[in-house]
């Protein structure tokens, strides 16, 4: 297999494991469990599979964006067109991944919010059950 080949197939399997990990920090995760986390290791991982998320999208929609320059890049004569393409994938998947950098950032108020109304709400569902039980006992 040729380098080409390698690169878009981590390009497919590499964003398509990103998806899972950006449902699971959109879903649940604060910042600070994932791509802030004081451990290196999760920090970079999470931070790895949501670049490779964009990158895929990127992926996707770079050839909309150079449908018009199309023609000038095939009239070129360098050996290494090919990888230009990836290249060219990267600062869109950049922007991309910073912009929803910022948001996971500033959901996490809304985040810990949730999460606070939902143990008060299970505190008290708990705590009626209990009286409940301790009401049947006598």
């Amino acid at each position: 297999m040729d380098m080409k080949t390698l690169l878009v197939a981590h390009t497919l399997i590499a964003g398509a494991c990103g998806i899972p990990a950006r449902l699971r920090v959109a879903g649940f995760l604060l910042s600070s469990e994932s791509i802030r986390s004081p451990r290196i290791a999760r920090r970079y991982f999470y931070r790895y599979l949501l670049f490779c998320f964009y990158y895929l999208v990127s992926f996707m929609l770079t050839p909309l964006v150079l449908k018009p320059v199309l023609p000038y890049f095939r009239d070129m004569a360098w050996a290494g067109k090919g990888y230009l393409y990836f290249l060219l994938c990267i600062p869109l998947a950049i922007i991309m991944y910073v912009v929803d950098y910022r948001f996971i950032c500033w959901a996490d108020g809304p985040k810990l919010r949730a999460r606070a109304r939902l143990a008060e709400k299970l505190s008290t569902h708990v705590h009626a059950s209990a009286g409940v039980k301790e009401r049947t006992r006598r």
